[in-house]
């Protein structure tokens, strides 16, 4: 029983870290989304008053800032796929089916086991 109970400690542990990396990825990602609002408001604003808009735009580093975006984007969707497979694990160590997981989590039984699987082979 004692191993059971070092698994599920450490398996908890292991949610948490990947939790605590997700909740860092999210408020990167607000923080991009964030900068990207002002931007747009101020081309808004732009829109209606600079008479030369190319030059605004040739002026603004675009794709440095697609780049952050992107970069934000799929370091969040990374932390939220890891999250979710740990909570999973923490979930099985607590004797939840794979049936029941792909429920709650309106996902198919399947595509649970198989996301499993490829997390063990990374």
């Amino acid at each position: 029983m004692a191993a059971d109970s070092d698994d599920d400690n450490t398996s908890r542990e292991r949610a948490r870290q990947t939790f605590e990396g997700l909740r860092t990825a999210m408020l990167e990602a607000a923080a991009a989304f964030n900068h990207d609002a002002t931007v747009v408001s101020r081309l808004l604003a732009a829109l209606d008053g600079e008479p030369n808009i190319t030059a605004l735009a040739a002026a603004y580093p675009i794709s440095q800032e697609r780049v952050r975006l992107a970069s934000a984007l799929e370091n969040y969707e990374t932390y939220r796929r890891d999250a979710r497979i740990e909570l999973w694990r923490v979930m099985l160590s607590e004797g939840c089916s794979i049936g029941e997981i792909g429920r709650i989590f309106g996902l198919s039984r399947q595509l649970v086991s198989r996301q499993l699987k490829d997390s063990q082979q990374d």
